[in-house]
């Protein structure tokens, strides 16, 4: 377990911390790396080769580089930013990678390697110079209907040169009705600084199904630093 996962240097901020925690049976360790990547429109990251201009890494510097485990365990990893004095406002982003290394057995007094599937981690890290709240906009509704769910997917059009980050939901009123029902969530959603247009699958909650009339709500709102900030919140009619 880690958390958070994601982080938000703001413009006078200069350390943070993440919390790495063994909730598993067995020893892990993990070693500490970057990771330049390039949000998609439609969600997930493609590697890049080597370091850009709006990379962070080089300005970041981690404590320890590789943690060892054992159950129930937890890990504090330091993160401290160093400025550049002729960096230009924007916003910068490097994903910090943990990666997991072979578990070693000890059967008999023989060390060996346990050759169980290890997970790796990956979490955005970023630093805002300057301070502009991005102007994101609902482009297009599709509705996929299924047997078991219902799917929505938004779509969406970001302006600026920052990420957004909040939750997205949706409501349904039903006709002659005038109490709206919240059919969706997805938390922690983020359009990164380098797209303008992201594309988001939601399933609705426990099965429901948009049969029937009525007013549907997109709403996107504010997360962490954007705590109070609506991004849009619009009304389709489902007939």
């Amino acid at each position: 377990m880690i958390s958070p996962t994601r982080v938000a240097f703001e413009e006078r901020q200069r350390a943070e911390r993440l919390i790495v925690v063994n909730n598993s049976d067995k020893v892990q360790s993990y070693r500490l790396s970057w990771q330049e990547r390039a949000a998609l429109p439609e969600g997930g990251y493609k590697n890049l080769e080597g370091i850009h201009d709006k990379s962070l890494s080089s300005m970041v510097r981690m404590s320890p580089s590789q943690i060892r485990l054992a159950p129930g365990q937890k890990q504090i990893i330091k993160l401290s930013v160093r400025r550049t004095k002729t960096l230009a406002p924007g916003e910068y982003r490097s994903h910090l990678l943990l990666s997991a290394l072979p578990l070693e057995q000890t059967s008999a007094g023989v060390k060996g390697i346990n050759i169980d599937i290890q997970v790796n981690y990956s979490l955005p890290i970023i630093l805002r110079v300057g301070r502009e709240t991005p102007v994101v906009s609902l482009a297009g509704l599709d509705l996929k209907r299924a047997e078991e769910n219902d799917t929505l997917k938004i779509s969406m059009v970001k302006q600026g040169h920052f990420s957004s980050f909040g939750k997205v939901e949706a409501f349904f009123t039903p006709s002659g009705k005038a109490e709206k029902q919240r059919i969706g969530i997805i938390e922690n959603y983020s359009i990164h600084s380098e797209l303008e247009r992201a594309l988001l699958p939601m399933t609705l909650l426990d099965g429901y199904r948009l049969s029937g009339a009525g007013k549907l709500t997109l709403k996107y709102s504010g997360q962490k630093e954007y705590q109070g900030e609506v991004f849009f919140e619009q009304q389709i009619d489902i007939n």
